[in-house]
């Protein structure tokens, strides 16, 4: 099965019929010149068990290796300057913004929140939990894929990113702007370093806190709780 990811193309060998469903939206067609120059990954049983340790819940094996190539595509990735991320990634007028916080806070409701009350129909949610971010040129492009989180949002499609908020429960709605030492142990709590790429995702990490806005937003659920982060990434107002 040959896919593609970040704009990088990838023959997987599955063992399970799941993994062609799951990667449906990303699967491209076989080129016969490319041919002997495309990584191959394939995963183990052993590999695939090692994704279950640490759950009550027994998951399906065919899920589980989704999660197996994962992580074996994270560590080609990191080699070309790619992370994989922990947020919600979500586009208005061509641009990426990222929401992030630890699992249940509520990034996905407050993406949701921005596609009800942000109403000229711009906002896409491009992935729901794990999207990739490459570093190109000091410029970081964010890409859908299908590792997305309970909600299954997901578009195979790429964005610039234009800002990052971290968010946390908040009677009342605010939102700063954070410098690069405030940012640095938030970010780096929601990037996965991989075994053979530490390094060089420690420069790609560096260089985002260097180029891109990073906020924390304190939020409820309300239309002010939108406003209030939307205007501050996007500039724009909303009524």
């Amino acid at each position: 099965m040959r896919v593609e990811i970040a704009d990088c193309v990838f023959d997987i060998n599955a063992t399970y019929a799941y993994m062609k469903e799951f990667m449906k939206e990303y699967i491209v067609l076989d080129d016969a010149e490319l041919k002997g120059n495309i990584p191959i990954i394939e995963v183990t049983a052993k590999e695939i068990e090692f994704e279950q340790e640490g759950y009550e819940e027994t998951f399906d094996k065919g899920y589980l290796e989704t999660l197996a190539v994962l992580r074996k595509l994270s560590e080609y990735l990191s080699l070309d300057n790619v992370i994989l991320f922990h947020g919600v990634a979500m586009t208005y007028n061509d641009r990426c913004y990222i929401i992030s916080a630890k699992s249940g806070t509520g990034k996905s409701t407050h993406a949701a929140l921005w596609k009800r009350y942000v109403t000229d129909g711009k906002v896409e949610i491009i992935n729901g939990d794990k999207p990739f971010i490459r570093l190109n040129d000091k410029k970081f492009i964010v890409y859908g894929t299908p590792w997305c989180g309970k909600e299954g949002c997901h578009i195979n499609t790429k964005a610039e990113l234009a800002g990052i908020i971290f968010i946390e429960r908040s009677k009342e709605n605010y939102i700063e702007r954070l410098d690069m030492s405030a940012s640095l142990g938030l970010l780096m709590q929601q990037v996965h370093i991989t075994n053979t790429g530490a390094a060089l995702n420690m420069a790609v990490c560096d260089s985002l806190l260097n180029n891109v806005p990073i906020y924390r937003l304190g939020c409820d659920i309300s239309k002010e709780a939108v406003r209030t982060s939307f205007e501050a990434l996007t500039g724009k107002r909303i009524i």
